[in-house]
């Protein structure tokens, strides 16, 4: 019988801010048996893309929100947002 996959979990926050939230919330996820799935895991040398963070949530299976004092980056038209929404509402909108 085939092994299943683990679960992929993204984490969704800002980054700079939540450096320690972000590691408890994923060495939580790898206890679990689970694999987070953001901008740490991914090993992106450049910021990522504003399609780039909707690809990885539309590709987990469980998403994980940790909600502060600050919105975060706000991508422009050019960089695939609206000028107006910070990339964490836009993942978690972006959520089925």
């Amino acid at each position: 019988m085939a092994r299943a996959q683990p679960k992929r979990v993204f984490i969704s926050s800002t980054a700079d801010d939540l450096v320690e939230h972000r590691a408890r919330v994923r060495d939580a996820i790898l206890r679990l048996g689970c694999l987070p799935v953001g901008t740490e895991s991914e090993g992106s040398g450049t910021s990522p893309t504003v399609e780039q963070c909707k690809e990885w949530v539309r590709d987990s299976e469980l998403v994980v929100a940790i909600v502060a004092h600050r919105h975060g980056w706000v991508p422009t038209k050019a960089e695939g947002g609206d000028g107006a929404t910070s990339i964490t509402r836009l993942e978690i909108e972006d959520t089925p």
